[in-house]
């Protein structure tokens, strides 16, 4: 009982010195110390919430917004200048190592040709930040690439980008690490495809138009305007942009494209019996790689009434061709008078 007094004698002194020191303590603050520390408090939790806010707008919007930007811009740079200053395809590993160039610093073999890039547009709203709101924003990029996929469709590209950045906030630290993806639209760039293989820089323009969506293709007036239009339409056993870019024809499930070729005269081929056209199927990669798919035999060909100009006619002025299968796809089987010609 003795032992257990001396402890409870022990405990209560200790707790009494430390309620003594903390009240000496408190009794020693200024009146005007503790009112700073209290305004603080919200001044704190205000920066905390404009430093969160900026980080979900460079996650959520920022970002995607840039990759966007510069994708569309980097593209539009690189078809133009294969068709206008190259004239050749790439292999796909110069095309990509290319585009990511210009993505991400605008340039192209080492020279400055884009305004602005990826990283010019990231250190803007770095500047920004710094500048506007205090906070120190630092960047490092990871891994990228550039695709279609069942994601993009056809007429979209994408550009995934691993972006990994610190925001120092002075009060609090935010480590961010994401892949953000950015799809920008094929529709307008030009068609490096037609302009190489007819060896015509700039002589043929050829943009991506696409053709109106008709499922059932029942009005023979849709394929018409198809032809004459240069639009460009999906199908499974095609190419895709990225493919057509570098001169493969490897089919897309996902993403294929095609267009046929049209009156112009840079279409016109070696000469023969008609003409200077070839008497191949008229879809273009046909034209000019001479075979698709597996499915599709570009040398068994038809003629189509009144499109072809030779039909039953000694005029080669445009004597159309297309393949058996494009024939079904466009539904004219069964809509238009047709010839099939042999290929010579």
């Amino acid at each position: 009982m003795a032992v257990n007094m001396k402890i409870r004698k022990k405990g209560f002194f200790f707790s009494f010195t430390a309620i003594l020191l903390i009240t000496v303590f408190l009794a020693s603050l200024d009146v005007q110390d503790y009112v700073t520390l209290v305004n603080k408090v919200p001044t704190i939790e205000g920066r905390v919430r404009v430093s969160n806010d900026f980080v979900h707008d460079l996650n959520d919007n920022y970002i995607e917004r840039f990759i966007s930007t510069a994708g569309l811009s980097s593209m539009n740079y690189y078809t133009h200048h294969k068709i206008y200053d190259d004239l050749s395809f790439d292999s796909e590993g110069v095309m990509r190592n290319r585009y990511r160039s210009l993505f991400m610093n605008g340039t192209y073999d080492g020279s400055k040709v884009l305004g602005t890039s990826f990283m010019d547009l990231i250190n803007n709203i770095t500047l920004l930040a710094n500048d506007s709101l205090g906070l120190d924003v630092r960047f490092s990029i990871g891994e990228f690439s550039l695709f279609q996929s069942e994601e993009t469709g056809p007429w979209y590209l994408g550009t995934k980008v691993e972006v990994n950045y610190t925001l120092n906030a002075t009060v609090a630290v935010w480590y961010v690490s994401r892949n953000i993806t950015g799809r920008f639209s094929i529709i307008g760039l030009e068609d490096p495809f037609i302009a190489i293989n007819t060896q015509n820089n700039g002589d043929i323009e050829k943009r991506i138009i696409k053709s109106p969506s008709h499922d059932s293709w029942e009005e023979y007036s849709y394929f018409e305007d198809t032809v004459l239009n240069g639009e460009y339409f999906y199908g499974n056993n095609s190419p895709s942009f990225l493919s057509r870019i570098i001169n493969l024809n490897d089919p897309s499930e996902c993403c294929g494209i095609s267009s046929f070729i049209n009156k112009s005269n840079g279409f016109k081929g070696e000469g023969n019996d008609l003409g200077e056209y070839k008497n191949i199927s008229f879809v273009d990669v046909c034209y000019f790689k001479e075979s698709m798919s597996s499915n599709i035999d570009c040398d068994a060909v038809w003629q189509i009434d009144p499109l072809s100009t030779d039909f039953d006619s000694s005029n080669h002025d445009y004597p159309f061709r297309i393949d058996t299968y494009h024939l079904a796809i466009f539904n004219l089987t069964e809509t238009r008078d047709k010839t099939q010609r042999k290929k010579d």
